[in-house]
């Protein structure tokens, strides 16, 4: 894990699968042994906002776990996480009451 800069991270994730006996089928699909990469980012944007995005299998190698399941193929995920609660709505809106979110 990196940081470059503050509240930016840089994460990533080699993983090696060896060859298996079964790595050839009838179809002609191979899997062989070689690595794969994963890869993620975050940023925070502010103390109550951020933002991340992850790259599993980042050059969509074909492989198989060593139970013998197929693994899946690249995938892209992104996305924003707030904490910061309920923004207060102005009183107008709340009849004066001040929890987050209250309406009369």
């Amino acid at each position: 894990m990196t940081s470059f800069t503050k509240g930016f991270c840089l994460s990533g994730a080699l993983l090696f699968c060896g060859t298996l006996a079964t790595a050839s089928y009838a179809d002609g699909t191979h899997y062989s042994d070689g690595p794969v990469v994963n890869v993620a980012a975050n940023y925070q944007v502010n103390p109550t906002l951020k933002t991340f995005a992850r790259i599993d299998n980042l050059f969509n190698e074909h492989y198989q776990n060593p139970t013998g399941f197929l693994r899946p193929g690249i995938g892209a995920y992104a996305g924003v996480t707030y904490t910061g609660g309920l923004p207060r709505l102005p009183d107008f809106l709340t009849g004066g009451d001040s929890r987050p979110g209250f309406v009369n």
